[in-house]
């Protein structure tokens, strides 16, 4: 039986036929993944635009109909943690700090409209833990507002976030601040003192840092090549020991 409307109304229905409150980001991606299914079949995937649709404090929620008031009202906490992504005190995770760290640019991927949104929430989601004085968050803005993940570039304001990690001691800042002296991200490039906090970093036990330091040390010529290797070969195993201790513990 066809569909009584056309694909982009019957997702947004679909996507609004549920009993729990969504933001306007929820049911966009979920519209996406819809409208990608129906239309691929067709040999032409459609894929919907999404303009800035948000007020200053926030960004508009679908509440449905069926929704009793009060248990929405006693709910709203518990909602709007899942919609921020923020878990337990609301502390970010070094594993979120590690996907900033390792994503480059995403918007010439398959996805790379569903990836901006989801990257809008993150960036969201370390603003608001920022404010709060969390350090980790701090690094995650660095690594955003540095390779515009979630938002534009801004060389400036990520200087400014990996100081602030930094100063906090965490091995997250050591490694924001020296990835900006050495590629001169909102600062005069110092590619001798960036490369001590990374080295810093990586007594801290970062390997991430391993794999900046490696790659900052190769391009001193002959010299740094040896390092280099040795730096890669030990942040990848350190990187599995890690992803063991990891699989042990699930």
């Amino acid at each position: 039986m066809a569909e009584p409307h056309g694909f982009y109304t019957q997702s947004l229905l679909d996507e609004l036929a549920g009993t729990e409150p969504k933001s306007i980001s929820e049911v966009f991606v979920g519209i996406s993944k819809r409208l990608g299914k129906k239309t691929e079949v067709l040999g032409s995937k459609m894929t919907p635009q999404r303009r800035e649709i948000s007020v200053e404090n926030g960004e508009f929620v679908f509440i449905p109909k069926v929704a009793n008031r009060h248990d929405l009202a006693s709910e709203s906490p518990s909602f709007f943690k899942r919609l921020l992504g923020l878990r337990g005190n609301a502390e970010t995770s070094r594993t979120d700090v590690l996907l900033a760290s390792t994503t480059r640019n995403y918007r010439q991927s398959i996805k790379a409209q569903v990836r901006e949104v989801a990257w809008q929430g993150r960036f969201e989601r370390f603003k608001e833990n920022a404010s709060t004085g969390d350090p980790l968050a701090m690094a995650g803005l660095f690594h955003c507002s540095w390779k515009a993940l979630g938002t534009e570039t801004n060389l400036g304001q990520a200087f400014i976030w990996a100081t602030r990690s930094h100063e906090a001691g965490i091995p997250e800042g050591k490694h924001a601040l020296g990835l900006s002296l050495i590629n001169g991200v909102g600062v005069e490039k110092n590619v001798v003192a960036g490369e001590l906090l990374l080295r810093d970093a990586v007594k801290d036990g970062l390997p991430e840092s391993m794999y900046e330091l490696a790659i900052s040390r190769s391009r001193g010529g002959e010299d740094g090549f040896g390092e280099a290797f040795d730096l890669l070969r030990d942040a990848r195993v350190r990187r599995s020991d890690a992803n063991s201790a990891a699989g042990a513990d699930d």
